[in-house]
């Protein structure tokens, strides 16, 4: 490679991926000022004056470059050296120098595993798990973000694997490496490079020995995040999530990995870290591994890395709502929720793009345009449609094959039947009662979004949930029982809409979800009456009804100011279930970190008395014998308990 071919690749934004933005812009100014000038300059080599300092490159770039500065790595007066040489000429694209992603996928799987070398089958794991992996052309590089990497990896033009820029822990950069190109040759249609060196028979892979070897390093991985390990918890937990073996049980799996990103978060000290839910997750993953040496093969213990759809009867569905999404890592999509007259279900119609992939698809554009058998998304909110040739997965997922094989409405929906049917809640016990049938109990409980279907008889109020960023609003059925609805932090219209018609409102679709122990539902869409007629609404994509509203923003919330704000926090402090599962799980984190809380013997006489006996000798138990194990046993059953009182 020539030092122009170099030059070419050490863009701007390939030197902040060596460095920071802040040292480049500071080299910038520097070049701007005239404090770097060259000594000599050949085809291959150059020697360059910048800012004091002598420093010495040729075509191995600005990582092999020489500074006599006691600044270690890429220093500024190399960056000062790169901008000073490509500002004083020489060819910008040289034409024998191709894009990163062309070699990356002309590389042999030879080459490659002989890079990873011990950490091959591993990058090739990690790959695979990263669907959402980001791919992005930089000029003449490539940055690829694997969702579970510290940092992105860089492919500079030219350069081998070796010299690939990684900010994370450099004794990970080769996995990573290596798991960036394995993810980028999957994405990018390219012959993929997914051979693993040494698989155990499939029958095997999920063995008791390995899952006593999951719950020995969760005992050890909890204790060490809470008492300052979090580095060492990180990289062993990490580690098991991305074994070959452990693949076997995909819902294993993720919350290992869910699992090492939070440990990341306890060492970074990060805001996000959440002691009580690390400890729930990592009570899950240990009860887990006790539940799958009884049965491995249940598919709702091992969860699924592939949805498989089966053919099915036709659907009678009516379209109740629509929601985008996105996810952290970039895929987005969006899912079309209808009820099936027939089968007395929900069924969902999801149309997603992973991260980095497909950049003309937009979720909003899906919802405007044609989807479900050529007609627009918007068109169907609110239709009675028949398909035919229908293909469902297990958690009643329509194929995207049969989103051609819509029929013609069959007629506007009609909700009366389904609130003959129970499917429309007006009572919040029997709406608890459904998704708690729907949703299960325990370690096979659904991670899933549930739609309900739901009828106010009121409005109580609403309060800001600092914390999350969150409205809550505070919805009363006719029992006088109260629920309450999660809207965005800038869902203040929404919000004052429904308080202002809520009359006219047939039905609120929500998704439902047990987060941390708590029943969290999300408005998706609103079911109104206009002229007679039933119309759906989805929040955030269609404009509100027009019935009371008065269009001006100023007047909306000067109302909202109107809307009765009320306090959720006495509930929560006065339900005795709820309070001492949460004290529960709080001396267990204490007895972690401290080897010792005395709140535990309270915590088993309140658990007596009111008949959780199972809590109460779990609270026993750590107290005789506080180690992590117990630590995890009574978390999880204190999370279960929750759980069980919510649903």
């Amino acid at each position: 490679m020539s030092l122009d071919a170099m030059l070419a690749a050490h863009d701007d934004t390939a030197l902040e991926a060596l460095t920071s933005k802040g040292l480049v812009r500071r080299a910038g100014r520097d070049a701007e000022a005239g404090k770097a000038t060259i000594t000599s300059r050949d085809a291959t080599a150059a020697v360059i004056e910048a800012d004091g300092y002598t420093v010495e490159i040729d075509e191995g770039g600005a990582k092999a470059a020489r500074c006599p500065c006691p600044a270690t790595g890429v220093c500024r007066h190399i960056i000062l050296a790169v901008m000073t040489l490509r500002e004083s000429g020489g060819d910008t694209a040289p034409p024998d120098l191709p894009l990163a992603q062309d070699e990356l996928s002309q590389l042999s799987q030879e080459a490659v595993q002989k890079f990873a070398g011990a950490d091959w089958d591993k990058a090739v794991n990690l790959a695979r798990v990263s669907t959402d992996a980001k791919i992005e052309p930089e000029g003449l590089n490539l940055r690829v973000t694997l969702p579970d990497a510290p940092a992105p990896v860089v492919f500079m033009a030219g350069q081998a694997l070796k010299e690939a820029v990684f900010k994370g822990p450099q004794t990970r950069k080769r996995l990573f490496v290596a798991a960036a190109t394995v993810a980028f040759r999957a994405i990018s249609g390219a012959q993929p490079l997914d051979t693993l060196s040494d698989v155990a028979p499939a029958d095997d892979q999920l063995t008791a020995d390995l899952l006593d070897d999951v719950g020995k390093t969760l005992e050890l991985a909890v204790q060490a995040v809470l008492t300052g390990g979090s580095a060492l918890a990180e990289d062993q937990l990490f580690d098991l999530a991305i074994t070959s073996r452990a693949q076997a049980a995909p819902r294993l799996t993720a919350l290992l990995r869910g699992l090492a990103k939070q440990a990341q978060l306890a060492r970074d000290r990060h805001v996000d870290f959440s002691t009580e839910n690390f400890l729930r997750t990592a009570a899950a993953t240990y009860a887990l591994t006790t539940a799958l040496k009884s049965a491995p093969g249940d598919v709702k213990l091992t969860g699924t890395l592939k949805r498989n759809y089966k053919p099915a009867s036709a659907s009678d569905l009516i379209v109740l709502g629509a929601k985008t999404w996105q996810g952290l890592s970039g895929a987005r999509g969006l899912s079309v929720y209808g009820f099936d007259i027939v089968r007395q279900s929900w069924l969902t119609a999801t149309v997603a793009r992973a991260a980095g992939a497909d950049p003309t698809f937009s979720p909003q554009g899906a919802y405007f345009g044609p989807f479900l058998g050529g007609s627009m998304t918007q068109a169907l909110m609110g239709q009675h449609l028949q398909i035919d040739d229908l293909q469902l997965s297990d958690d009643n997922q329509i194929a995207p094959s049969c989103f051609g094989q819509v029929k013609a409405a069959i007629s506007t929906a009609d909700l009366t039947q389904l609130h003959d049917d129970g499917i429309l809640h007006t009572n919040w016990m029997t709406l608890r009662q459904d998704l708690a049938t729907r949703m299960g109990g325990g370690l096979r409980q659904s991670g899933f979004a549930q739609p309900v279907l739901m009828h106010p008889a009121k409005i109580e109020g609403y309060v800001f949930d600092d914390f999350d960023q969150a409205y809550r609003l505070v919805v009363v059925d006719q029992a006088r029982a109260t629920l309450q609805l999660t809207f965005g932090a800038d869902a203040q219209r929404y919000i004052t809409w429904l308080y202002d018609n809520l009359r006219h409102v047939q039905a609120i679709l929500c998704e439902a979800m047990i987060t941390d122990g708590l029943l969290r539902l999300s408005p998706v869409s609103v079911i109104v009456t206009d002229k007679g007629a039933l119309t759906v609404h989805n929040f955030g994509l269609d404009a509100l009804p027009r019935q009371e509203q008065r269009g001006m923003l100023a007047g909306l919330l000067k109302r909202f100011s109107q809307i009765p704000r009320v306090d959720l926090t006495s509930g929560v402090q006065t339900d005795p279930i709820q309070r001492l599962c949460a004290d529960a799980i709080e001396a267990a984190g204490e007895t972690l970190s401290f080897s010792v809380s005395d709140k535990l013997s309270v915590i088993a006489r309140r658990a007596d008395a009111i008949g959780l006996s199972m809590l109460a000798r779990g609270a026993e138990a750590l107290t005789s014998d506080p180690t992590p194990a117990h630590a995890l046993r009574l978390t999880y059953l204190a999370s279960a308990c929750q759980a069980s009182v919510i649903a």
